[in-house]
């Protein structure tokens, strides 16, 4: 029964279309402010039905610490092993170090 719950509530908060990315951010204006993009941008992107590949990590990143999940095929046009790629890269390059440290500067210090 527990189990059927978390599966309703993760089927709710996963956005399939790139409508429900933008109400999720918040709308036009604020998806626009959160992509650095006009208005009128987010709207022809919304005719396209596709989110510009250099905004979809970001938003991946973002939607999810606010509970949501995204369907990468229907909404970005591609797979989620693009985004877990670009994730790996920013973590060697110590972009995304929980100690702020870069990988290569603690393989040279434990060595």
């Amino acid at each position: 029964m527990i189990l059927n719950y978390v599966a309703r509530m993760m089927n709710l908060n996963q956005l399939k279309t790139l409508n429900e990315v933008v109400k999720a951010l918040g709308g036009n204006r604020e998806a626009a402010v959160f992509w650095g993009i006009s208005e009128q941008q987010v709207c022809n992107m919304k005719k396209d039905g596709k989110l510009l590949r250099h905004h979809q990590f970001e938003t991946d990143m973002y939607l999810r610490s606010k509970g949501y999940s995204i369907d990468h095929e229907a909404v970005f046009g591609s797979s989620l092993r693009l985004l877990k790629e670009k994730l790996r890269e920013r973590q060697y390059a110590g972009i995304a170090c929980s100690s702020g440290r870069s990988k290569t500067s603690e393989m040279t210090t434990a060595a």
